[in-house]
């Protein structure tokens, strides 16, 4: 028995045309690289409980014992949003 079973795919021609791009340009080597990309996209990341308490802990426990050492809501969302512009930008 074969490990990997074939499966039909239908494709618009438009996404068609750019995979067969991609193919030729030596961007990709095949459709299974865009269906595997494409499900890694969606797939929902690893989630490791320990690690965010370590990233997350020495923050929380330093918002207690001094609160004024956190940024503001408005601080941080205008950062969120001056880092956006520059990436937009950027191009």
């Amino acid at each position: 028995m074969n490990a990997h079973p074939k499966k039909g795919l239908v494709l618009s021609d438009h996404l068609a045309e750019q995979i067969a791009g991609m193919i030729e340009d030596g961007v990709i080597q095949g459709l299974d690289q865009v269906v595997e990309a494409g499900l890694s996209a969606i797939e929902p990341p690893d989630f490791d409980l320990e690690t965010l308490r370590r990233a997350v802990l020495p923050a929380l426990e330093e918002s207690e014992r001094d609160p004024s050492s956190m940024k503001s809501l408005e601080d941080t969302f205008a950062e969120l949003r001056a880092h956006h512009a520059r990436r937009l930008a950027e191009g």
